[in-house]
């Protein structure tokens, strides 16, 4: 079983237990959605099995993947916590466990546990990688961006090789840094050519066949070529 992450990894595990008897557990399919941008906050769910990802709407209606959350997670807090509507919509992208929280009940249980400091830093650290994000987007070549965007989000296969399979096509990665698709399609080919990945347009999946050489361009930028 992969290692709880988020809030999960944070707690101890009897609170972590304890915290998911307080919400009835449901299985969803891929592409459900949890949550949805603009829905009133009053519930949180814990999620115990698969992933999920967080989009944002942008111009036009077009929703961004702005995050990929994993078992240990507690989705919905900060609408909770700030008495606020939704500002993310959540997809299921494999199949999910989750515990269901009345709001009510979910800060009580932080209340009860003194878990306020915990919370607030954690979130605070969120806000920071969202931070990051947008100065590697104003500041850096898109090229380096996408570098950095698929080495975060490379899942180990246990062969040296990682994958990128979240359904995302180029249109999505486009969004994600700020590009024109054009421009990803263009790094794409580049990382191709030398060998570092591979494309699957059936499955929207990115096979990672060099992790060191794409932790380099994603260090560096993909403008420089030759691996020291």
């Amino acid at each position: 079983m992969t290692p709880l992450t988020g809030l999960g990894a944070l707690l101890p595990e009897e609170l972590w237990r304890k915290l998911l008897t307080l919400g009835p557990r449901s299985e969803r399919e891929p592409g459900r959605i949890l949550m949805r941008q603009g829905d009133p906050g009053d519930v949180v769910m814990a999620l115990t099995r698969g992933r999920v990802r967080v989009m944002q709407q942008v111009v036009d209606g077009l929703d961004q993947l702005v995050a990929v959350r994993r078992r240990g997670e507690v989705l919905g807090d900060i609408a909770v916590y700030g008495e606020c509507r939704r500002t993310a919509t959540v997809v299921t992208v494999d199949p999910c466990v989750v515990h269901t929280l009345r709001g009510t009940e979910f800060l009580r249980f932080v209340h009860d546990h003194g878990l306020a400091p915990l919370l607030m830093q954690h979130n605070y650290e969120r806000l920071q990688e969202a931070e990051r994000h947008r100065a590697e987007i104003a500041l850096l070549q898109p090229s380096h961006v996408l570098c950095k965007m698929l080495f975060r989000l490379a899942e180990p296969m246990g062969d040296g090789s990682a994958v990128v399979d979240l359904g995302l096509s180029q249109n999505d990665l486009a969004l994600m840094i700020g590009a024109h698709r054009n421009t990803v399609g263009k790094a794409l080919n580049k990382l191709k050519e030398l060998g570092v990945v591979a494309r699957d347009p059936h499955r929207l999946m990115i096979v990672i066949n060099d992790v060191r050489a794409l932790d380099h361009y994603a260090r560096n930028g993909l403008e420089h070529d030759s691996m020291v």
